[in-house]
């Protein structure tokens, strides 16, 4: 009988053993903050994603919602091949997933790309552009096989899941291996599998995208007196129902929406052309004296409240728009009112500018969060227990003595070896389908 190779051998051997042109797809959390930096690494911009807490709550508090990619335990739904929507007669763009643990990448896709008003960038849209005429499958096998789409996914994985999903197509895909299947042990069977899905509203109708189905499923028609919101809370609230039931109700909602980042940073900036057209204004009307017309503690905060903008940031479409009509309105405003419009406008910047230090606390906490995750603490953490080992201490650490054997301690004891994977980050599920 033939030796089996050791686990860490077919880890290390796991990229030859996979074809050239796919690769192993890591596991990724339902997080926002991973979300959103997988949009903005795929070139996606104008977008985040926030955790939408209950489905019954206000979700446009934020700005409008594209669409909603819900993380929750998969199961096997029955439908007929009636129930999905012909996608000859429609404008939907629909990728088949076709590789474990792409879902987080193809519900992405499947939104970006079903939503014109959201800008994908020059690489989705060449993307999208050369697979448009592909049938679903296709569309998912380009996806499976494009290494920007892979790598950018990859890249926000922790390694440990990307070493396991290499090890597991390494194993599949051997040619050598035992085709007898073995029982499922206990574990493996009450093991959970998350998947993500995305509801996305298109031509006046909401369609569940999965990529794991034959082709999208229209959840209802948009009435003149709805929102699209309203149409698919029903259908959400029947899969919380369906995973309650099941006696799983782990979920995670999440809605792509505008940039709130941006979003703040117009609005400050709105403010702060508004504030030199007033100065203006008053500079004309009681010459270099004019500050000493307007409230003296909101003049000393102006320098904190209006700091230098990024010189990349990108105003939205709309913030010409909305900036000439109140330039316009100051032009005619007659001059005792000049001092008054000052001062509403210097403190209705003070809340605006704790809004944007709230976005860029967020911002730096994601990208904290990112780099401990996708960090790879192995090497350190075998090197240490190496040194432990060399240096006599890892024995008496196990509780065992000098030879390798022993009771465990009080310290030790009743601490099971086998440990079980949850749900990661603070009970968000992570999609694995």
């Amino acid at each position: 009988m033939d030796a089996q190779p050791s686990t860490d051998e077919a880890q290390a051997s796991a990229g030859d053993s996979i074809d050239l042109v796919g690769g192993a797809w890591g596991v990724l959390e339902s997080d926002p903050g991973v979300f959103t930096c997988l949009l903005r690494n795929l070139g996606v911009s104008g977008c985040e994603i926030h955790e939408v807490r209950s489905i019954e709550e206000d979700l446009d508090d934020r700005g409008p919602v594209h669409a909603l990619i819900l993380c929750y335990p998969w199961m096997q739904d029955h439908h007929r091949q009636d129930d999905f929507t012909d996608l000859d007669q429609t404008n939907i763009y629909f990728a088949n997933q076709l590789i474990t643990d792409a879902c987080a990448t193809q519900a992405i896709l499947n939104v970006v790309f079903n939503c014109p008003q959201i800008d994908v960038g020059d690489r989705l849209a060449g993307f999208k552009e050369f697979t448009q005429e592909f049938s679903s499958p296709m569309k998912g096998l380009a996806v499976t096989n494009d290494p920007f789409l892979r790598i950018t996914h990859n890249a926000l994985a922790r390694p440990s899941d990307i070493r396991a999903a290499n090890y597991a197509a390494a194993v599949d895909f051997d040619p050598n291996r035992p085709r007898k299947k073995r029982k499922r042990s206990k574990d493996e069977s009450d093991e959970m599998t998350y998947h993500f899905i995305a509801y996305v509203p298109i031509d006046g109708k909401v369609f569940e995208l999965d990529g794991l189905k034959s082709g999208p499923l229209e959840v209802g028609e948009i009435d003149a007196d709805e929102t699209w919101i309203d149409i698919v809370r029903p259908a959400i609230r029947l899969k919380m129902k369906n995973c309650a039931v099941r006696g799983d109700g782990r979920f995670n909602l999440l809605a792509v929406g505008e940039d709130q980042y941006q979003r703040r940073w117009d609005e400050l900036e709105l403010l702060r052309r508004v504030k030199r057209a007033l100065e203006r204004r008053l500079h004309e009307a009681y010459g270099p004296a004019w500050q000493e017309q307007v409230d003296p503690e909101l003049l000393e905060s102006t320098d904190t409240i209006f700091p230098d903008p990024p010189i990349s940031h990108t105003f939205d479409p709309s913030f010409g728009s909305l900036l000439m009509p109140k330039q316009m309105a100051i032009l005619d405003l007659p001059v005792e009112d000049l001092v008054p419009q000052w001062n509403t406008c210097i403190a209705s910047a003070l809340p605006a500018k704790i809004l944007l230090d709230e976005e860029l606390d967020k911002a730096k906490a994601w990208a904290s969060e990112n780099i401990k995750r996708t960090h790879d603490y192995e090497p350190f953490i075998k090197a240490y227990i190496s040194r432990l080992s060399a240096e006599g201490l890892l024995n008496n650490l196990l509780g065992l003595d000098e030879v390798g054997e022993g009771q465990a301690t009080s310290e030790t004891a009743g601490v099971s070896s086998r440990g079980r994977g949850r749900p990661r980050g603070k009970g968000k599920a992570r999609g694995s389908g």
